[in-house]
């Protein structure tokens, strides 16, 4: 009987609110979400739905499919390069890094065209690619774009 008065005793949060655990984990999270309060990991990259980039859930790397649908997704303002530069068009390989959040840290003509106005063009529009989030170490690629 005196556990149970001391229990009664004690001060409760209002009706709605939710019981405070020790930490925070993802059920916390998705329910800031629905209160109109961001987690904190969408808050720091600016997003309203954004995934954390450390999401345990998200693939370590990303798959070939993955990486050619974002190629051919992008490949029109690619190949809208050779009419920019009115150049003669050919094969432009480019080295370029992916980082977790799925941006391009880095895009760099290789081979012949390297350093051409061509070159320039394909580096501007491949850097602005977006990927799908993953959660591994950056990814380092070589494609070709046929001009």
């Amino acid at each position: 009987a005196e556990a149970a008065k001391a229990e009664a005793a004690k001060p409760k949060a209002p009706a709605g609110t939710p019981a405070k655990t020790g930490g925070k984990d993802e059920v916390d999270d998705m329910l800031s979400g629905l209160s109109g309060k961001k987690p904190a990991a969408a808050a720091q990259q600016g997003g309203g739905n954004v995934v954390a980039p450390d999401d345990p859930l998200l693939p370590k790397k990303l798959g070939k499919a993955q990486i050619l649908g974002v190629v051919r997704q992008n490949a029109g303002a690619v190949a809208g390069c050779k009419g920019e530069t009115k150049s003669e068009g050919g094969t432009v390989f480019v080295d370029m890094q992916i980082v977790k959040s799925g941006s391009v840290e880095a895009a760099k003509v290789v081979g012949a065209q390297a350093g051409t106005p061509l070159a320039n063009c394909v580096e501007r529009k491949v850097k602005v690619f977006r990927f799908p989030q993953f959660n591994g170490p950056p990814m380092r690629i070589k494609l070709p774009f046929a001009m």
